[in-house]
Parts: C-alpha cells; structure tokens; sequence
C-alpha cells in the first residue's frame, strides 16, 4: 500500500490506524516500518513512531519502531540520546536489544558509544 498508494490522501490514515488498532502484532509492525520508509518527511512520523516505541503492547512493533527510528532519523539530534534511554529503560530485553543493536550499527565510529555500550554490559 505505501509504496503503491503513496499519493492516495487515505494511504497515511490508514496506516496509522493499522499499524495501532491491528489485533496482529506483525501487521502493526509492517505498518510502522511502511510510515516510517514512506513518510520520513512528514514532521508527524517521528514523534509517532517514538509513541509507537515506548506504547505499543507487543515487543515486535516496539523494536520495528526502534529500528525505524534508528536509520531514519540518525542525523536527528534527538536520535542518540532517545535510543540509549530504550536501550536502558525498556520494560522488555528484545526492545532493549533492538536499541542496543541500533546503537552499535548505526555510530559503531563513535567512541563515546563503545565506552558507553561496554559500561551498560558490565551492569
């Protein structure tokens, strides 16, 4: 859908309420993946695919939201500090390793966070 009916002004409507009011767990993930891909420039996604993160019932979305997050908006100074907080915070360790796996990949080149990863598996 997000990629054929991109256009389509009920496309974006329809994911949203998808990827939270589907009873399946990989189809609200597919739905935050495709928002996240399909409409990065939309200064709605971010904050809703944090939400989605932290307030989704299934860790699946949450890590797709992690994810997401992580290659969509590396550049974004918010990014850093917001997946460090998942990758310590959250109630679930798929979340948490999600956050911890974006981290490693995504500033790999940072020694602030080799430092900081070693320090968060010595605990």
């Amino acid at each position: 859908m997000a990629e054929g009916w991109h256009d389509d002004p009920e496309t974006l409507p329809l994911l949203k309420d998808r990827a939270v009011n589907d009873k399946d767990n990989f189809v609200r993930g597919a739905a935050v993946e495709a928002l996240a891909e399909g409409w990065h420039d939309d200064p709605e996604t971010l904050p809703w695919l944090k939400d989605r993160a932290v307030n989704d019932e299934h860790n699946d979305v949450r890590s797709a939201a992690v994810q997401a997050l992580a290659q969509g908006w590396h550049d974004d100074p918010e990014t850093l500090p917001w997946l460090k907080d998942r990758a310590v915070n959250d109630e679930d360790d798929y979340v948490r390793y999600a956050a911890v796996q974006a981290l490693a990949q995504g500033w790999y080149d940072d020694p602030d966070i080799i430092s900081w990863l070693d320090k968060i598996e010595k605990k």
